[in-house]
């Protein structure tokens, strides 16, 4: 989820549950929590006065313009209140020395890190890190889908909305969409910590959180994910999910009539041709599409026409 899209709801008091735990692992916003809590603090009545001064001030001004310089100072300090609190908040955002990369529809982006380590985002996917820290916590947090080619090294820790994912020096892939986690370790050892639980992921296992309930199964991995080769390949996904990396890798909107919300697919689209990626994604469920508009297709079954 986008940090700014978090801050401004967490500010409303509007966030989910989901959106919650996303916010409560976003880097830096321990400060950015004390920087508000404190915001009240900023108030006339918490300024002390001092007795002398009071029996300077009773002489030289009548009680009349006292009243009215301290009328004008109050708005004064407000102000001043609401500068220091912006100056707080554009310091934690600005100099907090996080690293926040993020792709769009359709792109692709490796990222070295600092200690050399690489993740490579697929579409619609964001990290985030703090580079001053890193050398002695490497730590991030991924939404969306990354794959993880890690130095050897300290623990490395990936921060998901669902659970965190630990290694030391190792290649595996992360999926974090929407209710459904996903990871897979093509080398070394992954530990996955969901809620109370903790998972060893070995080469070549797949472990998968849908709606909170969780399954594994053994894969053939190759040396990569097939998306990084503008694949995307499911094995027993949700349909939903289907189309909804189908929309991250064409910039079009599906709409989808269909009786039975529980379909499961297994198989694969290419990233690069439209017509033929529709066809991979119907066919083996007799389904069909139409052209709505230029950027909207229909997808329902053969049989409703």
């Amino acid at each position: 989820m986008k940090k700014k899209y978090l801050n401004k709801k967490w500010l409303a008091e509007d966030l989910t549950v989901e959106e919650q735990e996303a916010f409560d692992q976003i880097e830096g916003n321990e400060l950015f929590k004390k920087i508000v809590e404190k915001a009240p603090a900023f108030s006339v009545s918490n300024f002390s006065q001092v007795k002398q001064f009071e029996t300077i001030k009773d002489k030289l001004h009548p009680q009349n313009q006292y009243t009215k310089t301290r009328n004008w100072l109050t708005p004064m300090l407000r102000i001043a209140a609401v500068f220091v609190i912006a100056f707080g908040v554009y310091f934690l955002f600005f100099f907090n020395n996080s690293v926040n990369i993020e792709t769009s529809i359709a792109e692709k982006r490796m990222i070295q890190l600092p200690d050399a380590s690489e993740v490579t985002l697929n579409a619609v996917s964001e990290i985030t890190y703090n580079e001053k820290t890193w050398a002695d916590k490497r730590e991030l947090t991924l939404d969306g889908e990354a794959f993880f080619v890690v130095a050897k090294g300290s623990t490395f820790d990936v921060n998901t909305s669902v659970g965190k994912v630990s290694v030391v020096g190792t290649q595996f892939n992360v999926l974090n969409r929407e209710n459904f986690f996903e990871v897979n370790c093509f080398e070394g050892e992954v530990t996955l910590a969901f809620g109370k639980n903790s998972y060893k992921v070995l080469p070549g296992h797949v472990y998968r959180i849908s709606n909170g309930k969780v399954s594994s199964e053994m894969v053939k991995n190759k040396r990569k994910p097939l998306w990084m080769t503008n694949t995307s390949y499911f094995k027993k996904v949700p349909f939903y999910q289907v189309i909804k990396e189908f929309e991250r890798h064409y910039k079009i909107e599906v709409s989808i009539d269909l009786n039975d919300k529980n379909l499961v697919f297994t198989g694969g689209f290419t990233h690069g041709n439209l017509q033929e990626a529709l066809e991979a994604i119907t066919k083996p469920l007799n389904l069909t599409y139409s052209m709505v508009t230029p950027q909207k297709i229909s997808l329902h079954h053969i049989d409703s026409e």
